[in-house]
């Protein structure tokens, strides 16, 4: 197809949905990826078609190396290109450090971390064979410069996914794909919805006083991040991070 083609994790709902949209406006046919039937990205199908972009789904679990390894065969040869890849795909628990089991530190990094890794593995060897460069986008967070006592998991995850898309940035970039990661802060999403929804009031209160902007972010503010990233514009960032925090990271309070 002449279209670029962008593929984003997790792009059922959030974060990930924000992206797709943002990525068709921009020009690129996006392939919505979803981990299991009772999950499918309808909306966001709709809304980029809404917004006058194409999409397609795929499924895939990427706590699988096989089901991720068969998703970007079928991107080969349905498409035979992809230009960009947004790892965004995550999931995270709130639990104290002494009630974290092994199968919720694994599961969080199966689908965070090593997801993350042999998506790009994948990518990279489609990106290779184009000969045109790319670009591989990993949604990490601020999590992975500060501590977080119900997620400290979730924040070795995402501190992994930082250090990787580093690495993978002195590999990639000789040969023309930059790697960088768009990390935000507290977003409101569902996720941070249900989350918030059972913390006391004043938990809220107190995490907005301490954003300098004094609200949360918005999924679309993280996509235009990556926007950029994933164009022209950006060609000379590798290796980089953009905080879309609302300067919460800046506050010493």
């Amino acid at each position: 197809m002449d279209k670029r083609v962008a593929l984003v994790t997790g792009a059922s709902r959030g974060i990930g949905r924000a992206i797709a949209v943002s990525l068709a406006t921009d020009g690129f046919h996006v392939i919505a990826n979803y981990p299991a039937e009772s999950d499918p990205p309808t909306k966001t199908i709709a809304e980029v078609e809404d917004a006058g972009g194409s999409a397609s789904a795929i499924r895939a679990d990427l706590g699988s190396v096989s089901e991720i390894v068969d998703m970007f065969r079928e991107v080969r040869r349905t498409y035979g290109r992809l230009d960009v890849l947004v790892n965004n795909a995550g999931i995270s628990t709130y639990e104290p450090f002494l009630e974290i089991t092994e199968r919720a530190w694994d599961a969080m990094h199966s689908v965070n971390l090593k997801g993350a890794f042999f998506c790009s593995q994948q990518a990279a060897s489609l990106l290779i064979e184009s000969g045109s460069g790319g670009r591989i986008v990993s949604i990490s967070s601020i999590s992975a410069h500060v501590g977080g006592e119900l997620e400290i998991a979730y924040c070795a995850t995402k501190a992994g996914m930082r250090s990787l898309m580093q690495s993978l940035a002195l590999v990639l970039g000789p040969l023309g794909i930059t790697c960088n990661c768009v990390s935000p802060g507290t977003v409101a999403t569902d996720m941070v919805a249900t989350h918030m929804s059972s913390s006391a009031d004043d938990t809220l209160k107190r995490y907005l006083e301490r954003i300098p902007v004094g609200r949360l972010g918005r999924p679309d503010e993280v996509a235009a991040a990556v926007s950029f990233l994933a164009s022209d514009a950006a060609s000379y960032i590798n290796g980089a991070e953009i905080m879309v925090d609302g300067g919460v990271l800046v506050n010493p309070e």
